[in-house]
């Protein structure tokens, strides 16, 4: 009896692991989306969406970032809604193709063939971007910010918006 009892409550020690990964949401990245969250979504349901999971961060002229409570996601907004994303430091956040924080130049061009121009971010960083072909998707863009020829960040978001990255930007000044 004792053995059958012991064994009863070891069973949600077990589970626990389990039920965490139930509860978190997909973090795959995709044109407009980066897990639960996406493009053009107000704060009010990004939040509802990814319940505890964001902070707020600086607020100026009509823009705001919030960010995952790891930093791993950031959102830039302008007049409440979500303009672009940011995926930084966090190798287990992948696109549908699988690339992520780490993957090479090669890899982006591998997982994208045909799709992807090759550009300089506002800093003289370089980027990959990939140009989707399908014309509902056609002012959406996957930005790979490249630093030592590797994947250092992924932006997701809309045009012009997605590529007015960098200092000079109000907005988007990387957080």
């Amino acid at each position: 009896m004792r053995r059958h009892l012991l064994a009863l409550c070891a069973l949600p020690l077990f589970a626990l692991p389990l039920l965490a990964a139930l509860q978190q949401p997909d973090w795959t990245v995709s044109l407009r989306t980066i897990g639960p969250l996406r493009v053009g979504m107000t704060v009010a349901q990004a939040r509802r969406a990814a319940p505890g999971m964001l902070t707020t961060g600086a607020v100026q002229a009509n823009c705001g970032v919030l960010s995952t409570r790891d930093e791993q996601v950031h959102l830039f907004t302008r007049a409440g809604r979500i303009e672009i994303m940011r995926v930084y430091g966090n190798p287990r956040i992948r696109t549908r193709s699988g690339i992520h924080i780490g993957s090479t130049p090669q890899e982006v061009m591998d997982a994208y063939r045909g799709q992807i121009m090759e550009a300089q971010g506002s800093e003289g960083v370089p980027t990959l971007v990939y140009v989707p072909r399908d014309a509902q998707d056609s002012l959406y863009r996957l930005v790979f910010v490249l630093e030592d020829d590797l994947v250092s960040a992924i932006f997701v978001g809309s045009l012009p918006h997605i590529m007015e990255l960098g200092e000079s930007s109000p907005c988007y000044n990387g957080g």
